[in-house]
């Protein structure tokens, strides 16, 4: 997963910038306003994650492969969104919650982000012990939009 540089629009009253992400394998971007989910990128269900995501070998050249391979999408940013991007154990575990369209599990992640190494370490263990998260590798980056006063 490659999210490009947010690119600064204006759109009516309100300033908006524009991301673009190109993806490859299972790792998701999650689109989050006001605590709710934008959208997922580029798995949306739960269960569409599996044990055999779409990759390639670093030494690919066939470009129809990869553009088989690749997906892309954009989505406008505005003041206060966020953009997390999750390795596949964690994705999976954030679309398996019912209410991510209503806040819950997208307020929950914006607060994991905010823990420190060690109690987000203690976090995942605990998930993973109650069998609700595959153990699997876990990462989460965090970019919040903010703007100058």
């Amino acid at each position: 997963m490659r999210a490009a540089p947010a690119v600064p629009e204006t759109s009516g009253a309100a300033r908006c910038w524009v991301w673009r992400a190109f993806a490859l394998g299972d790792s998701c971007l999650f689109h989050l306003r006001d605590d709710r989910l934008v959208t997922s990128f580029p798995i949306t269900d739960s269960h569409d994650f599996g044990i055999t995501p779409q990759l390639l070998g670093s030494r690919n050249r066939d470009a129809g492969l990869i553009a088989d391979r690749v997906s892309t999408a954009t989505g406008e940013l505005y003041a206060g969104d966020e953009l997390l991007l999750a390795t596949d154990a964690l994705a999976a575990w954030l679309l398996s919650h019912p209410e991510i369209d209503s806040g819950g599990a997208g307020k929950q992640l914006g607060n994991l982000a905010d823990l420190d190494r060690e109690l987000f370490a203690e976090w995942v263990q605990s998930e993973r012990d109650k069998s609700r998260m595959r153990n699997d590798d876990v990462a989460l980056i965090r970019m919040r939009v903010k703007t100058e006063g």
